[in-house]
């Protein structure tokens, strides 16, 4: 699901539209970020990684968008790019924890 939202979202950036586009965009833009928060926090418990993935994605929304207004930046293309960064930035720092992390 986070795949399919992560390819409208860069279909929305590049500018193609279409009837499912903007709807998955806004579900990636919304879900995407505290997704990759929440996977970013691998040995916290599940309820813990839920409400980080829930408040942390919402204010990371909203700090994408205050940046992007205090700069004169805004458009839902650069918002778009934006979230899709945060989201890469977040999923890499995930990968590199989990790798790191030794198995039992």
């Amino acid at each position: 699901m986070l795949g399919a939202t992560a390819v409208a979202a860069g279909l929305s950036a590049a500018g193609v539209r279409g009837q499912p586009v903007p709807g998955l965009a806004l579900l990636f833009l919304l879900a995407g970020p505290g997704a990759a928060l929440g996977w970013a926090l691998p040995s916290q418990p599940l309820r813990l990684r839920l409400l980080a993935g829930l408040f942390g994605g919402l204010t990371l929304d909203t700090l994408i968008a205050q940046a992007l207004l205090l700069l004169r930046l805004w458009s839902p293309r650069g918002a778009a790019l934006a979230a899709l960064a945060v989201t890469a930035a977040l999923l890499c720092c995930g990968a590199l924890v989990t790798r790191r992390r030794p198995t039992d």
